[in-house]
């Protein structure tokens, strides 16, 4: 892994992982609210750039493991920001410390870093925000956009199982001792990952999971400042109708986070240049079992790119389908 530093002048670094050759068109994967770049699977990372002969970007978030902290801009007040954003849409989103605009122009600086100038995006969940972001402020600098597990922006779509937010926010115990406390927080992100994810992993692989990511960097007051900036966006669909290069939204149909129905509300604001593989029983995360689907997907999407001029309305594109094109079905 590599830091890449000063992105963008303002003194911030991110640690970033390449997969391929650099002479082969770039991807970068944009990972979710509060996790590390790990979650895009060392084994995923390598069939996209095997299968796609992409140049595979995978990179901490500002704030988010091994990557700049924002430390000096203090703790967001959530609970306002949440009720703000519940009960008070129509007064505009709530402040947050940064914005998912901010954290938009660290993949372009992170794209400047490594000397490329156009990129296909791959996000999920928050990082589709961010991807999809990245799409509308430059749209000249993504060949194509793939949005997984993520969301438009847009009120009044279902919102997350109750139960899985009690898990979510709820806090670590604290221990007596270090070697408690060490514990008490591998069964709080055991909790979180069995309720987020879906097949579940072996429990080995789980565990091994949680104590790499744990003991690579545990920074609960970036997730926050991240989530302010999740609930300061906005309503991105009349951006995203604009949208003219491919577009690829992957969704799970038992997500409980961020549910199906944001996947296809997404897909709908994009509107006939968009793609979907809506994949039964996956919840909010990337399975192995899913690996092949979602990366010959991706793949798919592409080489949708390769042809279409920047200058010409993707509309036109005959390859171009519609938002029903894949449900894949599991037993």
């Amino acid at each position: 892994m590599v830091r890449a530093n000063n992105i963008n002048n303002n003194n911030t670094h991110l640690e970033y992982e390449a997969f391929g050759s650099p002479r082969n068109p770039a991807i970068f994967l944009i990972m979710g609210l509060s996790t590390q770049m790990l979650a895009w699977n060392v084994d995923f990372c390598s069939s996209l750039a095997t299968k796609g002969n992409l140049y595979v970007v995978r990179f901490d978030n500002r704030d988010i493991g091994l990557s700049s902290y924002y430390d000096h801009l203090g703790a967001p007040n959530l609970l306002r920001s949440i009720l703000k954003k519940t009960f008070c849409f129509c007064c505009g989103p709530p402040s947050s410390p940064y914005s998912l605009s901010d954290m938009a122009d660290d993949v372009f600086g992170l794209m400047d870093h490594l000397s490329i100038s156009k990129a296909h995006l791959a996000g999920a969940s928050m990082g589709g925000m961010i991807a999809q972001t990245c799409a509308i402020d430059r749209p000249e600098r993504v060949l194509s956009l793939c949005s997984i597990m993520s969301t438009t922006g847009q009120s009044f779509l279902p919102r997350a199982d109750s139960s899985l937010l009690g898990v979510i926010f709820a806090k670590p115990k604290k221990g007596s001792t270090r070697e408690e406390t060490a514990e008490n927080l591998h069964k709080h992100f055991h909790k979180i990952l069995k309720a987020l994810m879906h097949p579940v992993p072996p429990e080995d692989t789980l565990a091994q999971y949680i104590e790499t990511t744990v003991k690579r960097s545990y920074h609960p007051e970036g997730g926050a400042r991240q989530l302010a900036a999740i609930l300061n966006q906005v309503d991105r669909r009349p951006e995203l109708g604009k949208l003219k290069m491919p577009c690829l939204v992957v969704h799970g149909r038992g997500d409980r986070l961020v549910k199906w129905q944001h996947g296809t509300a997404t897909a709908k604001a994009i509107g006939q240049r968009c793609n979907t593989l809506f994949i039964d029983f996956m919840g909010h995360s990337l399975p192995r079992q899913h690996f092949g689907v979602i990366v010959d997907a991706i793949v798919a999407n592409v080489a949708r790119a390769k042809d279409v001029d920047a200058d010409v309305d993707a509309d036109a594109d005959a390859d171009a389908v519609g938002v029903d094109d894949l449900h894949v079905k599991m037993d």
